[in-house]
């Protein structure tokens, strides 16, 4: 089963859902999370985003690189 974490600038992780043969971009895409504002490795080994499909084993840790607001972006305040 793949193990898909996502972490955050101020240091918190967040683990994705994911199945394998899906592609990264759907999973990044269904969370919220801009491609450009990351960079991501797969076991060990920093790979594309665009062009990463998820394998069985995989394990992939996208850490945010560039400092967007992804809190807000991701999980707008509500108004009433």
């Amino acid at each position: 089963m793949p193990s898909v974490f996502f972490r955050n600038k101020v240091g918190g992780t967040e683990h994705l859902a994911a199945t394998a043969g899906q592609p990264l971009t759907d999973v990044l895409r269904r969370y919220g999370i801009p491609v450009s504002a990351v960079l991501t490795w797969r076991d060990g080994r920093i790979v594309a985003e665009e062009t990463t499909v998820i394998e069985p084993d995989d394990v992939i840790e996208v850490r945010q690189v560039r400092h967007y607001d992804l809190d807000v972006l991701r999980r707008p305040k509500r108004q009433v």
